[in-house]
């Protein structure tokens, strides 16, 4: 799978005291950062990135006023640059006066591309995407198609929100989730450099999919409200640790409910029931353990009758009309038969009550 690493690029601060004007590059501070116990200095994340995640290809997001000069800045200012300082320095001043007027074109972006592509040694993309300011819905589409573009299926992405503007950390959740439906991407982390989080000059990369992972258990919890299917929380259950014998039961589960068995779908789902959640080890599985726990309270109500006739309920509130039929004429028969005292688990009785029914 192709290993791709996207990176925002913003406009950085001028140091107090410099005034702007039209030929001053606007540069990132340069700073020590950790990740995963490896050190890397950079006045940009994402090139730093590059070097402790080994991407195959990048893609740097940036609008039509992103200091997209400041690129070029960090290949002269390394101690090795293969390319010639006049050619970084004419690129350089193509780029600031349309940055300033915050008019980028594709033109200067595609010579950007190639300029990265040749000093980094691998395939580099310079893309612009919209503001989301006119219109938040059309701005959405319109930034996740300038993604969609350049976005192979089925890829790994890595996503870096350290630079750029602020609401692109949101922007960066919400892609992840798309790309994953309509790509098949696999997400691999979503990194953020906390440069105010410095202790003793080195700053803190961040790994902040965990929150992908919450927007994962809402959509599984949705999916589970609407069609009734257990087996959505399987693998969630699994990513965060808990016992294979919850994991895999929940799968059962399903389908012994889906068929319509009653007491095996109870059986397979008393591990979860039972199961004590530890928050420090799962803590994802813990914060929606009311939730699973609200949603499987059938198996606590006492007689397969009463049980049949909740379950009927609450497929009748999915508007799944098959099952709620079958599961009220299945708690009926239950029913009879625990009123007569019989075994409502015994098929010949269950046979004989079902020939009554008009």
């Amino acid at each position: 799978m192709t290993h791709i690493l996207i990176t925002h690029l913003g406009k950085p601060r001028l140091p107090q005291g410099v005034k702007d004007g039209p030929e001053q590059v606007r540069d990132y501070e340069k700073a020590i950062y950790s990740l995963n116990g490896n050190t890397f200095e950079t006045p940009m994340i994402g090139f730093g990135l590059i070097e402790q995640v080994k991407p195959d290809r990048v893609v740097i997001l940036g609008t039509t006023a992103s200091a997209w000069s400041s690129a070029v800045g960090v290949c002269m200012n390394r101690e090795i640059c293969p390319i010639d300082d006049e050619s970084a320095w004419a690129l350089m001043y193509e780029l600031l006066p349309l940055e300033k007027a915050d008019a980028m074109t594709a033109e200067m972006l595609d010579k950007l591309s190639a300029f990265l592509t040749r000093w980094l040694k691998l395939p580099v993309t310079c893309q612009q995407v919209p503001y989301v300011e006119d219109s938040s819905r059309q701005d959405t589409a319109r930034y996740l198609k300038a993604l969609d573009a350049v976005i192979v299926p089925e890829s790994r992405l890595s996503i870096d929100v350290t630079h750029g503007l602020r609401y692109h950390p949101m922007l960066a959740l919400v892609a992840a989730q798309y790309f994953a439906s309509i790509r098949k991407t696999q997400l691999e982390a979503i990194y953020y450099g906390a440069f105010d989080r410095q202790r003793e000059g080195v700053a803190p990369v961040l790994r902040l999919d965990g929150m992908l992972e919450v927007l994962n258990w809402v959509q599984a919890l949705n999916s589970f409200d609407k069609d009734g299917d257990y087996g959505v929380f399987a693998s969630l259950l699994k990513q965060d640790t808990v016992p294979d014998i919850v994991c895999n039961a929940m799968t059962r589960a399903a389908f012994f409910e889906r068929v319509t068995n009653v007491a095996q779908a109870r059986q397979q789902l008393t591990p979860l029931r039972q199961h004590a959640f530890d928050e420090s080890a799962e803590p994802l599985a813990e914060l929606f353990a009311p939730a699973l726990r609200e949603r499987t309270d059938w198996v606590s109500v006492i007689g397969r009758g009463n049980a049949e006739m909740k379950l009927a309920d609450e497929y009748l509130a999915r508007n799944d009309y098959l099952r709620a039929a079958i599961y009220a004429q299945e708690g009926y028969i239950s029913k009879c038969i625990e009123r007569d005292r019989g075994n409502p688990n015994d098929f010949d009785q269950r046979d004989e009550v079902s020939k009554t029914i008009t």
